[in-house]
């Protein structure tokens, strides 16, 4: 008797070969998770005891590295490095400093380098943070031939370029970042720009007198951004930077809007060309610079001048955003307007001093 036989069809040959892959995939995916969890632990037990012998060892008055590092297997001794770049950026102070000496001893500069000048840009970046945290600065040369190829190697180079605090290695950082081949700046690099301006203010000024006459318009944004956040002790004598001018009469109205805020790193007190340019901003054609105006006029001290005309501006100032920003500024100096308001700015006002009123009570 023949057993008749049993036809699939190829739906469900598909459906049994799917559940079949689905059930190695399940399996080669616990196998993986079990093996990671255990690569893991092991690594653990390494690394703790490592972690807690180094920070042992840095926080002593003459730190013993050549004793620590003759002793450690290979395990170990990666994993030193590992928790040494770790520990970098979570300290500060001697314990800070002795870790960065500890790092060098262990060769990661010389590992950093190799990998900076290696062809994945993945391990430069990496070996452009460790420098950073080293404050170990790379060779200008090496960074010019590996970082100009995009703004985030640019950014990683010129921070590390800078990291060591020496007026040199900022003029280096900067004639990197506004390289004639960027167009931009990363927010490392906008970081760097800001560290280099707290840090020496008169210097960046210096620096950035020739290299902003032909940067782009998205770079030249960003660095006056980036200028509205720093410090000035007060402009320079003979006037604005001319950077800062041509910015503020420039066509695009974020131009002259980032130029506006940008005025925010003068002092007031001894900043008469920055004061008559916020209060031809006042009045610009453009909403987003008589809001920036507005908000630059709020960061200073106290200018009855400037604040007495926004209160006019409020009066016949037609955008919503602008009116609450005006009216924002003279309630934080509290200047009120001379006189009636129409319909439109007193909504504002009330609105915006009611909202004021709440919040002074909720953090009372």
């Amino acid at each position: 008797m023949q057993v008749p036989s049993i036809g699939l069809s190829p739906v469900v040959l598909a459906i049994v070969g799917l559940a079949f892959l689905l059930l190695l995939l399940e399996a080669f995916t616990i196998g993986y998770a079990f093996l990671r969890r255990v690569q893991e632990r092991r690594q653990e037990s390494i690394e703790q005891p490592i972690r807690e012998r180094i920070l042992e060892i840095v926080r002593t008055e003459q730190p013993p590295y050549d004793a620590f590092i003759s002793g450690l297997s290979q395990r170990e001794y990666t994993a030193a490095t590992r928790e040494t770049q770790a520990l970098i950026g979570q300290t500060s102070g001697t314990t800070a400093t002795n870790l960065r000496t500890l790092g060098k001893e262990l060769g990661m500069h010389e590992t950093a380098v190799k990998k900076l000048n290696g062809s994945d840009r993945i391990d430069r970046l990496h070996g452009l943070t460790t420098l950073s945290l080293l404050r170990h600065p790379p060779s200008a040369t090496d960074v010019r031939a590996q970082c100009l190829e995009n703004a985030v190697l640019r950014g990683a180079g010129a921070n590390a370029l800078a990291s060591a605090g020496t007026a040199q290695g900022y003029r280096e950082a900067l004639n990197v970042l506004y390289h004639e081949s960027s167009n931009r700046l990363s927010v490392l690099g906008m970081e760097t720009v800001d560290s280099i301006g707290r840090d020496k203010p008169g210097l960046l000024l210096d620096e950035l007198t020739d290299k902003m006459a032909d940067t782009s318009e998205r770079e030249l944004v960003q660095t006056l951004l980036v200028f509205a956040e720093l410090e000035m002790d007060g402009e320079p004598v003979d006037g604005l930077p001319q950077w800062i001018t041509t910015a503020l009469a420039a066509e695009n109205p974020r131009v002259r809007a980032a130029a506006v805020a940008s005025l925010r790193c003068f002092n007031p007190g001894i900043a008469q060309y920055s004061t008559v340019a916020v209060s031809n901003a006042i009045v610009d054609s453009a909403p987003s610079v008589r809001r920036a105006a507005a908000q630059t006029v709020d960061s200073w001290a106290n200018n009855e001048m400037l604040l007495a005309e926004l209160a006019d501006q409020l009066a016949t100032e037609p955008d919503e955003r602008v009116r609450q920003s005006i009216v924002t500024t003279l309630l934080s100096h509290g200047h009120r307007p001379q006189r009636p308001l129409p319909t439109a700015a007193m909504e504002s006002w009330s609105w915006r001093a009611a909202l004021t009123d709440i919040q002074a009570r909720e953090h009372a």
